[in-house]
């Protein structure tokens, strides 16, 4: 939902004929703000512009380690924003390619805002959450943003899992991908789940609701409809390697995405009892899929708490089990507080 005042526009406009830099160079346009209050398209042509002029690089990827020197609260309350805040990095997901795509949604969709009847443009960046190294495996992400006119961008991650791809299997495109995930399984991701914490009771689940209170062009909902779970299930348009992979190797392979393709069917469970999807749309690419150190560096996908979606629809709690599905000893309506709460 839209929290806080717009910053101000900036003063600078964008770099659109800066020439691609070296793979391990930082971008020369460094912002710090992007107006919440312009129109989707304006947002979009910002934000592309940039990666653009920064395409065919990446950032070198940072340690991992770094994020428990990080608040996970930024990644869920940053939320006027679609640029990275100053200063912080990208620790997980660090490189990736993005993609200008529309959702086609169809006709019969009971859902609202973004997930309304109609198409919706956005842009998805897809990445490892580690460095890809012929030992790393990995470990598939996806970073979902539909700008909106006037009101924060739509934003949530797609996931496969925290841990590599089973089997070494370096095809990106090998499994489905859900707002929803199992709890992590070894001691590494566990650690890192319990980070998490710092901002949400359950880990492994992302919200959906903002995403279905505004349309594109900022109209308000007055009762968001959204799923409980959204999947992005293949449609075997792309398919990569399972063969061992590098890092420069999978952005080649993205870039190499046809425009026009459409990369996954969008199938929603309508609650946590559903065990049947039903297809609403499909994901289609509208440009290229580029890597760049802006994309690396800036671009900013915000995370919603899931206690947002549960606040809307209480029921479902009666349907998840915190163990088995949170990886938690218990869940309730009840987040840990956000930034603007813990300093109030």
């Amino acid at each position: 939902l839209y929290r806080g005042t717009p910053p101000r526009r900036p003063t600078a406009a964008p770099h659109r004929d800066t020439p691609p830099r070296h793979p391990t160079a930082a971008p020369r346009h460094q912002p710090t703000t992007l107006p919440s209050h312009q129109s989707y398209l304006e947002k979009q042509s910002y934000l592309w512009d940039n990666i653009v002029a920064t395409k065919d690089s990446y950032t070198p990827y940072p340690n991992v380690l770094n994020a428990f020197d990080e608040s996970m609260k930024t990644s869920f309350d940053y939320a006027t924003n679609d640029v990275m805040p100053k200063e912080r990095v990208k620790v997980i997901h660090g490189v990736g390619a993005i993609c200008k795509v529309d959702m086609q949604v169809s006709g019969d969709s009971p859902y609202t805002g973004i997930f309304q009847p109609g198409t919706a443009a956005g842009m998805v960046r897809m990445g490892s959450a580690l460095e890809v190294t012929e030992t790393s495996g990995m470990v598939p992400g996806i970073g979902v943003k539909f700008f909106r006119d006037g009101v924060p961008s739509a934003n949530w991650v797609e996931l496969v899992s925290l841990a590599p791809l089973p089997d070494n299997n370096y095809n990106f495109f090998a499994s489905d991908f859900s707002n929803h995930i199992a709890p992590p399984a070894d001691t590494v991701t566990k650690i890192l789940a319990e980070k998490f914490k710092q901002a949400s009771g359950c880990v492994t689940m992302v919200g959906l609701s903002d995403a279905a209170a505004f349309c594109q062009d900022g109209t308000p909902v007055e009762s968001p409809a959204f799923p409980f779970e959204l999947r992005f299930e293949n449609t075997g348009e792309v398919s990569f390697p399972e063969s061992v992979q590098t890092q420069e190797e999978l952005i080649a392979n993205m870039k190499a995405i046809a425009v026009g393709t459409s990369l996954f069917n969008v199938v929603a469970y309508e609650t946590p009892a559903s065990t049947t999807g039903v297809k609403i749309g499909e994901i289609v690419t509208t440009s290229e899929c580029l890597s760049s150190t802006f994309g690396d560096s800036h671009f900013f996908v915000q995370h919603q708490r899931v206690e947002e979606d549960w606040a809307i629809y209480p029921e479902w709690l009666d349907d998840i089990d915190a163990a088995r599905d949170c990886g938690a000893s218990s869940i309730s309506l009840d987040a840990p507080p956000t930034c603007a709460e813990k300093y109030a």
